[in-house]
């Protein structure tokens, strides 16, 4: 499995690299200045009140109203998402249902493709946990799970590992077939 893992984090930076041009990318990078980013400050900052808030939450949809409290004035505009979904979600809904939710989902996939000796169903937990995987790496950059439909096909991938791992297998299928006549 890990060597798949990272033959697909090879060949994928290969296809990006030569549809899109690494160089580019790389050049961006470089650019990007830490005096004039906010976002790390943001993110700090989010961290803090994620420890104020990190049993219930501070309800959802209210990081724009959480996180004037915490603001220390290094920055200047107004942030209504985090760019975060790491930090955004354990903030507005609590480090413990966060965790469940994802870790759970990520766990039932992994035990689907331990576990369980159907194909069908070992593809089904490693194409959650790859789709929820990808969807997490960009979460972890942007607020890609603030748009509804991303939101959607992310619990369909946590719905498809819960039934990777729980679905009846193919032995316990009853011998008889009813004919027509």
């Amino acid at each position: 499995m890990v060597v798949l893992f990272v033959s697909l984090l090879v060949i994928d930076t290969a296809i990006v690299s030569q549809w899109f041009g690494l160089e580019k990318v790389v050049e961006r990078i470089e650019q990007t200045s830490m005096e004039r980013e906010t976002r790390p400050n943001v993110s700090e900052v989010t961290l803090t009140a994620i420890g104020d808030y990190s049993l219930t939450g501070s309800g959802a949809g209210s990081f724009y109203t959480t996180l004037p409290f915490y603001h220390d004035g290094s920055w200047k505009g107004f942030y209504d998402l985090a760019h975060n979904d790491f930090l955004q979600f354990p903030l507005e809904f609590g480090v413990p249902v966060f965790l469940v939710l994802v870790v759970l989902a990520f766990w039932l996939s992994v035990q689907a493709m331990r576990l369980r000796r159907n194909r069908l169903v070992i593809g089904m937990g490693f194409s959650a946990f790859m789709g929820m995987l990808a969807i997490m790496i960009h979460s972890s950059v942007d607020f890609y799970l603030q748009i509804p439909a991303n939101v959607v096909y992310f619990v369909a991938l946590m719905a498809l590992a819960v039934l990777a791992i729980h679905m009846p297998s193919n032995r316990h299928r009853s011998s008889t077939v009813k004919g027509n006549g």
